[in-house]
């Protein structure tokens, strides 16, 4: 007779030891590019009292044949801000459209009370294109 298998034990939440204080955290946000839209932005708020430490980024646009794609992003950290700008890579046609692809590992910071612009550019207004952009890290308290 065979032994009964051993049960494992339910998953505990890790802290960091070494700083308590820090948070994990993840957010995507859905753009939708109608036609005559060349630009979409999106707005993620930083909590009052917390300090996002953004550490990767990542972006997918599904748009029209032959259209190019864009991707940055805008933090401000001690009153200074930033546009950073994300290379895109053309991984070739998905259905009737052209899908171009980001992620890439990065280190920077977001004031509390100040919000992270997400941005997706098209090079044409023609037709309909979709862009989803992630960022993930976690939040110190300050």
């Amino acid at each position: 007779m065979a032994a009964a298998p051993k049960r494992t034990k339910p998953c505990t939440p890790v802290c960091e030891v070494n700083n308590p204080d820090k948070h994990p955290f993840q957010v995507s946000v859905n753009f939708s590019l109608d036609a005559g839209m060349t630009i979409q932005n999106g707005i993620v708020i930083v909590p009052a009292g917390k300090r996002l430490v953004i550490e990767y980024i990542s972006s997918q646009a599904f748009l029209p044949g032959g259209q190019k794609a864009l991707f940055s992003f805008f933090c401000r950290a001690q009153d200074d801000g930033t546009w950073h700008h994300l290379p895109a890579t053309a991984s070739g046609r998905f259905g009737s459209q052209d899908c171009f692809e980001c992620g890439h590992l990065v280190r920077l910071y977001a004031d509390p009370g100040t919000g992270v612009a997400l941005r997706t550019q098209r090079d044409s207004g023609v037709g309909t294109g979709i862009s989803t952009m992630s960022l993930s890290g976690h939040f110190v308290s300050v």
